[in-house]
């Protein structure tokens, strides 16, 4: 099918991007599916630190103190106890300025970035691995999550994120598997220790497999033990802080057979080799093209879609390059435009780039405190499915509501050098309601139809 180059470039800036700036129009030209698709080839970044080295100093005294007072207190001396705490107190407030620097670092990366659509297929997927900070390591691992476990791997195969991401720190303390010992190791049989499934289960359930995809209580326990021994290494050592370790005293010996598929076991190795047979799974390949689809097309992904993926899964065993570029040429995203309803997260950045605002660290900081009010907290999802991907998940009065005021708050930062008019074109295009244009051309100041622009129901859409 072919299209008119204005729905072309709509998809490419909107629907595939995360909306359109004056710089992503001139880098597009006359070739919105080449600059989406010349996205593709970029050299991968190299993965970064758990936790960066500069991070890393910042937040090693926090930890240390805790340790001192905790020994003070076994040694009953209050005064050194005292102290200690009050020295972790300090600690903490630079570590928690550091990480909240960061994360705004990282809004304001995306606003500004000259890859949109690989940007967005790291939001994607740092979504499907969907990490939460339920402790003080984790949240000093979460800004860094994605720069580490995900953005290197949006073009490879997907057992290398796949991987990547379950023995990465932030997976294995936030799923417990920290936690886990097999029963029949050597640390299990001395200190009477166990599995925890929660790692496993997530893998099959919604890293891989899908609810549906086959799998039985059996797989989940028998790949629970084959994840057993991945650890991390104490904030307080200087060789091991913020790193994935393995401990062959706490791996559960034997061998492993999920999906009727047996598996020797090789230690350290023994998951990976699993992990790798369910990334190329056909369940895999159904549950992560309908995901996809659901994401880029439609709340309602068509059949066709979720199939042209899925094939290309198949047939590639998970090249997420292939994937992608399957993906950009498909016609239901332009068929669809403006059918999503963006999310408050995409919804923030797209204002930014639509404006094409410099993104201060205020107008940063003002972006994540409004994006919580609308009820998607910056970095930090509900859960391990992450954030849901349609529009009864966020079309709610007051999440709408809230939107508004978010309008009203970035045309103010942004002053009289917004065009609200350039913005509705390159965002909007022939799509705008007469209301709404009318609107704009008659907003007595550059703020006020900027307001205008940001609130107007179809740019709350893609």
């Amino acid at each position: 099918m072919t299209f008119d180059k204005e729905t072309e470039r709509l998809t490419a800036g909107v629907r595939f991007g995360l909306g359109a700036s004056a710089a992503d129009i001139d880098a597009m030209g006359d070739d919105p599916r080449g600059w989406l698709a010349a996205q593709l080839d970029e050299t991968p970044p190299a993965p970064e630190a758990a936790v960066p080295p500069d991070i890393q100093s910042i937040a090693k005294p926090f930890f240390e103190q805790a340790v001192v007072a905790r020994r003070a207190v076994v040694q009953n001396d209050v005064e050194a106890a005292q102290k200690a705490r009050q020295a972790r107190r300090q600690a903490g407030r630079l570590m928690n300025s550091a990480l909240s620097i960061a994360s705004v670092e990282n809004l304001a990366a995306a606003a500004e970035s000259s890859f949109p659509f690989r940007e967005r297929l790291i939001r994607f997927w740092h979504n499907h691995f969907a990490v939460q900070s339920t402790s003080r390591q984790g949240k000093v691992l979460l800004p860094f999550f994605a720069n580490s476990a995900i953005s290197p791997f949006v073009t490879l195969p997907f057992h290398q994120m796949l991987t990547t991401v379950s023995q990465h720190p932030a997976m294995l303390l936030y799923l417990d598997n920290v936690r886990s010992t097999g029963p029949n190791s050597p640390l299990g049989l001395s200190r009477n220790l166990g599995l925890n499934e929660n790692l496993a289960r997530e893998i099959l359930e919604l890293h891989t497999l899908g609810v549906n995809g086959g799998y039985t209580q059996k797989d989940v326990r028998e790949l629970a033990e084959a994840l057993t021994g991945w650890r991390i290494g104490k904030p307080t050592n200087e060789e091991t802080a913020w790193r994935s370790l393995f401990r062959p005293a706490r791996h559960e010996p034997g061998g492993a057979t999920i999906l009727g598929q047996n598996y020797p076991d090789k230690s350290e190795r023994t998951a990976e080799h699993i992990l790798r047979d369910l990334a190329k799974h056909p369940s895999t390949a159904r549950h992560i093209a309908t995901k996809l689809a659901r994401h880029f097309v439609d709340d309602n992904p068509p059949e066709a879609a979720i199939q042209k993926l899925e094939r290309c899964w198949l047939e590639t065993e998970g090249d997420l390059g292939e994937v992608s570029r399957i993906l950009v040429g498909l016609d239901e995203p332009r068929t669809s435009l403006f059918s999503k309803l963006k999310q408050p997260g995409d919804f923030v950045l797209s204002s930014l780039r639509a404006l094409d605002v410099d993104v201060t660290p205020m107008l940063a900081n003002l972006a994540v405190a409004h994006q919580k009010t609308m009820g998607q907290p910056f970095l930090d999802p509900p859960g391990p499915q992450g954030w849901y991907d349609t529009a009864a998940d966020w079309s709610d009065p007051g999440s709408l509501a809230r939107r508004v005021d978010w309008g009203v708050a970035l045309a103010s930062a942004a002053g009289d050098r917004v065009d609200a008019l350039a913005a509705m074109e390159r965002n909007l295009g022939a799509f705008a309601t007469r209301d709404t244009r009318l609107a704009i051309e008659r907003a007595p100041t550059r703020q006020e139809a900027a307001a205008i622009l940001i609130a107007s129901p179809l740019f709350q859409r893609r």
